[in-house]
């Protein structure tokens, strides 16, 4: 990763229906992000996992979508994520799901289910979104199972019930039915996504990000696809300091066919609070308005972000070995000055102690001597604000 309304607003209007795309609840959605191996051995940033018999994978381990998915082989192991949740809103949710012929999956069924928990964390209710089969004895006609090494969508809209704060999606293999011979193969997960439907996504700022106040913002978001073909969605945009929303903030769109609205330059050192609802005509129905998330930035200083690079293997020779490592971090140049970043490399385990040509700069040499497993932390400072991440070097 390298990275008050003082001015009269002005409206940008876009023609057109949006896109399809929007805005995923969940962290780490396609595993990109995570060391390999077995569940219980690795984090899966966003995942929670159980049992053992999982596995987080890159593509010579199994399907993926991108470069890395996770894959499941027996019924003792599952993995979940939990999204926030509002209570009678609909939720679109869904995933891939594969196995390869090699490897098919036998006797197990794949499972995709969503769960919905109280504040308190009870579980309100349990639903069994769709599953990915896995082929049955040839004695049970009628049932040959998912075909293998194609990529099979799962997906369905639900209602958080009353009162649902959060939701949960959760993958794990159940035994089929109609199977005599035994159970083999597995199954593979990847790109899962859990979303409000029908509602405005993809803020611009970012949620919970900042912005430079000395600059003009504009807020952009993208719209759903109407319910009806030929429709177009019209959006009222609140913004203000107001957490509560529409509270005292002020409606600065009202119902208009945009995707964007310009703000101006803001107030140093303030939050702000955005919703776009939308208003879709339903056809000949009656119209339908969604009310959108509330989305926040500040004016403030960012904190910095920073990617302590890849695992690297290396071997030793006569006695060493030296690795080149590959970092990454960005800012928003905040504060000013110094307006840049400092970077700080140490050792946080291993059996040697590695060499640094400088620790102090964004991609140094390391040189190892000692054979075994080496984890080195990089920290970045804006001289306010600090970050940092850790990469595994083998020797």
């Amino acid at each position: 990763m390298k990275n008050g309304m003082r001015n009269v607003i002005i409206l940008l209007f876009i023609m057109g229906l949006a896109g399809s795309v929007s805005a995923n609840e969940l962290v780490n959605p396609g595993f990109e992000d995570g060391d390999l191996g077995d569940f219980g051995s690795v984090t899966i940033p966003g995942w929670t996992t159980w049992g053992s018999s999982g596995r987080h994978h890159d593509g010579s381990d199994g399907a993926v979508i991108d470069t890395k998915a996770v894959k499941e082989w027996h019924c003792d192991t599952g993995i979940y994520q939990d999204f926030p949740a509002l209570m009678g809103r609909e939720y679109e949710v869904s995933i891939n799901a594969h196995t390869l012929s090699t490897d098919r999956l036998k006797g197990w069924d794949g499972l995709f289910k969503l769960e919905w928990f109280d504040a308190d964390d009870y579980k309100i209710e349990d639903v069994n979104i769709g599953y990915f089969y896995g082929a049955k004895d040839p004695c049970s006609p009628g049932e040959p199972g998912d075909p293998p090494d194609t990529w099979k969508v799962i997906s369905a809209t639900e209602t958080a019930p009353m009162p649902a704060a959060y939701g949960r999606v959760v993958m794990c293999l159940v035994s089929g039915d109609n199977w005599y011979t035994g159970t083999a193969g597995a199954v593979h997960w990847d790109d899962v996504y859990a979303g409000l439907a029908y509602a405005a996504q993809d803020p611009s700022p970012a949620d919970n990000s900042s912005v430079d106040p000395g600059e003009s913002t504009t807020l952009s978001w993208t719209r759903p696809d109407p319910r009806q073909e030929g429709d177009t969605i019209l959006c009222d945009v609140w913004f203000g300091t107001d957490p509560d929303m529409p509270g005292s903030n002020t409606k600065i769109l009202d119902k208009q066919d945009a995707n964007s609205v310009v703000v101006g330059t803001l107030t140093m050192d303030e939050i702000y609070y955005w919703r776009v609802d939308c208003y879709d005509p339903n056809g000949t129905g009656p119209e339908i308005k969604t009310e959108g998330r509330v989305w926040t930035f500040d004016t403030g200083n960012a904190t910095p972000t920073v990617d302590a690079g890849d695992k690297q293997v290396v071997w030793l020779a006569s006695g060493s070995a030296t690795v080149s490592l590959d970092a990454t971090a960005s800012d928003d140049g905040l504060p000013n000055p110094p307006g840049e970043l400092t970077y700080a490399w140490t050792v946080d385990s291993g059996p040697g102690t590695p060499s640094f040509d400088s620790n102090d700069i964004e991609d140094p040499n390391v040189t190892f001597t000692v054979a075994g497993d080496y984890v080195l932390r990089l920290t970045v400072s804006d001289s306010d604000k600090d970050a940092n991440d850790v990469v595994t070097i083998r020797v």
